[in-house]
């Protein structure tokens, strides 16, 4: 099958999945968290129901396409600009020297019959950050070891071995049952060749060269003793309380290789306000604000974990991005003062216009209200005339009427009188 029947933005998933078998992993998952007690599952978690507003049960589960738009964000299934292609072509191009992004989104829109929106065109642009990691780091082996925190239903995973130059085997690690669930029955339906390795115990004995694995957070260190070259977190560390992120940095802190290399994308100033800690080994290699930068302070962190003393180096690449930080946060103060007196202005301007409405209003009120004391004012005369000509019509219909009566009167004397002469007249000539 080409990808074209396998993209989770062009069709409905949910029909490739068997819904019994990701019902019972997510139930068998959700009591294994349960009972697990380790410093990552302990912590608070999404809460599917609420997150999803309905029941969420072994019979009715969250389905893969409700899950979406948690592990990408609503906006991001949206069709981006061509703009906004040239935005992150541009940063590759100017920071990290990646040319031909525009070929690469092109590549994948033609493969899938899709347009991009910003959930493709972010995975590709950090399957290409991780590319460049790679290059930066001297790591141009086969099989390039990389774990991935909160990987979500294992887009990157996808692309990173679908699309990118180097070859990757991918570890995937998550605390949250239905991540774990779908992204294993995600990944094994469009990378059909390729082997994902599941949470049970037996399977990943002696399968170092396999291309993915999917093991929860409380199960990582028992079944894993892998070192890492890269390990990524992207935008799932900001939505974690400090205890999760406290126990994660330790696990990162374990299990990155020296000279292993530390991909870390997450606000600052999102649902949780702070600044991260990261082990005092871990140099800055890059930091820099970006086109998925969401927030003011949401930049791409690449360090280096060295025995090297770079920390000149590494403070410089701090202090040259909190000096861009300064500067955005300046030009975001001077936009909000500037959209703050406009606005003032608009609500001068609005009422200038309300009060002139308001005077305006009152002139129409005045001069309908003299129209209307003129209308009744003429109307009451038309009353008064046609009153008049009722009375005038009503005298001259009485003194008709008398005249009538009159001459009704005249005739009827006269007709008698004829009548008599006539009896007169008979009278004598019956004599």
């Amino acid at each position: 099958m080409d990808y074209l029947t396998k993209s989770p933005f062009n069709l409905n998933v949910d029909d490739a999945f068997d819904s019994d078998v990701i019902s019972n992993n997510i139930s068998k998952l959700r009591t294994e968290l349960a009972a697990a007690n380790d410093d990552i599952s302990k912590s608070t978690l999404w809460n599917i129901p609420k997150l999803l507003k309905r029941d969420v049960n072994v019979k009715n589960p969250a389905k893969f396409t409700e899950m979406l738009p948690l592990w990408v964000g609503k906006t991001a299934l949206k069709v981006v600009t061509k703009q906004r292609i040239e935005e992150y072509s541009s940063f590759l191009s100017t920071q990290c020297g990646i040319k031909n992004f525009h070929d690469l989104v092109k590549h994948v829109e033609n493969s899938s019959n899709i347009r991009a929106n910003e959930a493709i065109l972010s995975n590709l642009f950090i399957m290409e950050i991780v590319n460049y990691t790679a290059s930066k780091i001297g790591c141009y082996k086969n099989n390039i070891n990389v774990l991935e925190i909160g990987g979500g239903c294992g887009l990157l995973t996808e692309y990173m071995l679908k699309y990118s130059k180097y070859q990757y085997s991918v570890t995937l690690v998550d605390a949250i049952p239905e991540s774990l669930a779908y992204s294993a029955a995600y990944l094994q339906y469009c990378l059909p060749t390729t082997k994902i390795i599941t949470i049970e115990e037996n399977e990943f004995k002696g399968n170092d060269n396999k291309k993915v694995r999917i093991i929860p957070s409380w199960k990582f260190n028992k079944f894993n003793n892998d070192q890492f070259d890269i390990i990524l977190n992207i935008s799932s560390m900001q939505e974690m309380p400090n205890e999760t992120v406290n126990a994660y940095m330790k696990l990162i802190q374990k299990r990155l290789k020296n000279n292993g290399s530390f991909i870390f994308v997450n606000s600052r100033n999102y649902k949780w306000q702070r600044e991260y800690s990261f082990p005092p080994q871990f140099m800055y290699i890059f930091k820099q604000h970006s086109p998925r930068s969401r927030t003011i302070d949401h930049p791409i962190d690449i360090l280096l974990k060295t025995k090297k003393d770079i920390t000149k180096q590494s403070l410089k690449i701090e202090k040259d991005y909190q000096n861009t930080l300064i500067h955005r946060q300046n030009k975001l103060i001077n936009t909000l003062q500037k959209e703050q007196i406009n606005n003032e202005n608009k609500i001068k301007y609005l009422n200038k216009t309300l009060l002139e409405q308001k005077e305006n209003a009152k002139i129409n009120i005045h001069d309908i209200q003299n129209r209307q004391i003129k209308n009744i004012q003429k109307y009451k005369s038309r009353i008064e005339i046609l009153n008049q000509n009722l009375k005038n019509d009503k005298l001259k219909s009485n003194e008709q009427l008398k005249k009538i009566k009159n001459r009704l009167e005249i005739d009827s004397q006269k007709f008698k009188s004829r009548i008599d002469s006539l009896t007169q007249v008979l009278k004598k000539r019956n004599e």
